[in-house]
């Protein structure tokens, strides 16, 4: 597990900018598809266009995906940079920005994942639980106020639109099984004890290992300390 300060100080270096942010995608939905050859994709909701914890409305027409492209679409395991922390890659062609309803929209991508154990514990999870925390990281490139619409809009927490960030360049995309900010006044949010118990309940049956579980977001001790998973930018 990682606090705020590795998560941002990797994605800063890798980026090579100061203004950069984490847009978290949980609980919409991930649809597993398997084929007779033993591939298997995931159609991943990365973003939508509603308020995040800090008030910024990332506006998906904005989206330059250059950069990832460029590098391959890799796709990693909870902001893990590393090689061997690489689960799968993009879809090449599947990248698309779609509307999401409610006059939202948001970029969705098909990810190829590769054979392996932690590749294997994110379709297990997706499979099991109908979801899996998809996370990109973002270099903010341009701003404004938020026009009279955008200002009525409010996030999951009851957060306003403070601004919306026009020009921004996608970095990476990583998976996760557990949502942002599991922790919420020193103790764990209801969802956050439902992935837990979740993640338990497929390592005790061993369709997941111990050590896969680990690095998709269980925490290491029964009762988790404050500061393990927060991420800054959140929808």
């Amino acid at each position: 597990m990682n606090g705020p300060i590795t998560y941002l100080d990797r994605l800063r270096a890798k980026a090579g900018s100061e203004d950069v942010g984490v847009w978290h995608s949980y609980g919409k939905g991930a649809t597993v598809k398997e084929h007779p050859d033993g591939g298997r994709e995931l159609r991943l909701v990365m973003t939508t266009d509603g308020v995040d914890l800090d008030g910024d409305i990332v506006d998906p027409a904005g989206a330059d995906w250059s950069y990832w492209e460029k590098t391959g679409l890799p796709v990693f395991l909870d902001h893990q940079y590393s090689f061997d922390s690489v689960v799968g890659h993009g879809r090449r062609g599947t990248l698309k920005m779609v509307p999401m309803g409610g006059g939202l929209s948001g970029w969705t991508v098909t990810a190829g994942l590769m054979k392996s154990e932690r590749g294997d514990a994110i379709m297990a999870v997706a499979r099991e639980m109908g979801q899996i925390g998809c996370s990109i990281g973002f270099q903010a490139q341009d701003s404004r106020a938020p026009t009279t619409e955008e200002a009525k809009r409010v996030g999951v927490a009851g957060t306003k639109a403070r601004r919306c960030i026009t020009k921004w360049m996608g970095i990476e995309l990583s998976l996760t099984a557990m949502p942002c900010n599991p922790m919420a006044g020193g103790s764990l949010t209801p969802e956050a004890k439902r992935v837990i118990n979740e993640l338990d309940r497929l390592v005790t049956k061993g369709i997941i290992t111990k050590s896969a579980a680990y690095s998709l977001g269980l925490p290491t001790a029964s009762k988790p300390t404050p500061g393990l998973k927060r991420i800054i930018f959140v929808r």
